[in-house]
């Protein structure tokens, strides 16, 4: 009896806690900044979603986005520590194509490149695995950079998205199932020696 009492404040908790972080999620568009402009880019916080494209701009046929240089898409975190989830770039008639993400020294690791898909030349999207930012402010911006050549026979597009999170919510799951655990461990040894 006590133990549903404690799961269902539990996953009521969990449920709250959720609705309120969803709650407060904003929507932006990246902006294109210059490479090695070094721009800030948009300020995203927790629960926020953002998205880019070159929708506006395609790469001409058989040429190179942005004349070899790519497209660097900027933004920062108002935040430290936390965690770029569900980052995906799909892209159309493109022979080579490749997304890199870059980070401020120590905001991802020691490098300043976080993460580097390598040259692709099959499949149509590339998903960024989920990655730490540990760093936060406009002065510590991240970007992620768009490389590729254009199908001879069509103009290329790409667009891509991604989502910024706190902690993995399965890792706040495990740690309230160990809490839990320890709790009826406790109360099961002052059962015991009552």
């Amino acid at each position: 009896m006590k133990f549903s009492r404690i799961l269902r404040i539990g996953l009521g908790t969990i449920i709250l806690v959720g609705a309120w972080g969803t709650a407060s999620a904003n929507s932006y568009v990246l902006g294109n900044a210059s490479p090695g402009n070094g721009s800030p880019g948009q300020t995203v916080a927790y629960g926020d979603l953002f998205s880019f494209s070159n929708a506006s701009t395609p790469t001409l046929k058989g040429q190179q986005i942005n004349g070899g240089l790519g497209d660097e898409w900027f933004f920062n975190t108002d935040q430290p520590s936390l965690y770029l989830e569900g980052a995906a770039v799909s892209f159309n008639f493109y022979t080579t194509f490749e997304v890199l993400l870059y980070g401020p020294a120590g905001g991802c690791g020691v490098s300043t490149l976080c993460w580097d898909s390598g040259p692709i030349t099959t499949g149509n999207e590339v998903h960024i695995p989920y990655t730490f930012l540990a760093l936060a402010g406009t002065s510590n911006p991240y970007f992620i950079k768009v490389l590729g050549t254009a199908d001879p026979n069509h103009a290329g597009n790409y667009s891509g998205i991604g989502n910024i999170v706190p902690l993995p919510a399965a890792a706040w799951l495990l740690l309230s199932g160990v809490a839990g655990l320890g709790a009826m461990a406790r109360r099961r040894k002052a059962a015991a020696e009552a």
